[in-house]
């Protein structure tokens, strides 16, 4: 997807990102526990954290698509140190994302409610 140069790509997947937050608001507001699948059968219970996790994405994308700077490819091949960065932070970032929506984060906040 941000490999295109085309910004088609990223406000469809943007598109899904809205579809998959409005898909958790109907799971949470019906009180259904419904994983989310995520990571596999090991995913958590969809929650607000699901929700806020899809729009911040959706708005990054959505942002991606109306700006015109380059796609992660043509950054990676034209400048390979500023490309080798943009993909490390992508990558931490998927980590950090998944340790939140069902890793040790979300494991270390099983007292709490989901809020």
């Amino acid at each position: 997807m941000l490999a295109s140069a085309s910004s088609l790509p990223r406000l469809a997947l943007a598109l899904v990102y809205v579809a998959f937050a409005w898909f958790s608001v109907a799971a949470i507001r019906a009180g259904r526990d419904t994983r989310c699948g995520c990571f596999g059968a090991s995913g958590s219970v969809i929650g607000w954290r699901h929700v806020g996790t899809d729009l911040v994405l959706a708005a990054g994308l959505g942002a991606a698509a109306a700006g015109s700077g380059p796609s992660a490819l043509h950054l990676v091949l034209v400048t390979p140190s500023l490309g080798a960065g943009a993909v490390a932070v992508a990558l931490v970032s998927a980590v950090l994302a998944a340790a939140y929506l069902s890793g040790p984060i979300a494991s270390a906040r099983t007292e709490r409610t989901d809020a």
